[in-house]
């Protein structure tokens, strides 16, 4: 789980950057993409990351978004969901596996990627 406090980390600090730079217009509803293997979002991994980032005063629909892209166990479907994210575009872009994390990384080298295997 150390791994998801980073990630609840990393995104409180992304978000901050990015509230900061735009101090004279409206606060920005930052926004989160999720990519995944998984097939839904109700993993004690994904749970965990929302509840962190509720601790810390950011709720989806309110002042953030969620974008979830679940492969439904078929990896070959990452990449494509990778560069939908990237186009969307979306803040940062949280994995919950290496493979997950690595081809986030090829689709862009601007959006913050946090994440990887939460069990290790």
């Amino acid at each position: 789980m150390k791994r998801w406090a980073s990630c609840l980390l990393g995104m409180a600090v992304s978000a901050a950057a990015s509230l900061s730079s735009t101090a004279q217009e409206p606060a920005k509803v930052f926004r989160i993409g999720i990519l995944s293997p998984a097939a839904s979002p109700s993993t004690k991994g994904f749970d965990a990351c929302r509840d962190g980032l509720r601790e810390l005063g950011y709720i989806d629909g309110a002042n953030i978004t969620i974008v979830y892209r679940f492969a439904a166990w078929d990896y070959d479907r990452l990449p494509a969901m990778a560069g939908e994210l990237v186009r969307l575009p979306v803040d940062v872009i949280v994995t919950d596996t290496q493979k997950s994390a690595v081809i986030a990384h090829d689709a862009t080298r601007t959006i913050p990627i946090v994440g990887g295997d939460p069990r290790h």
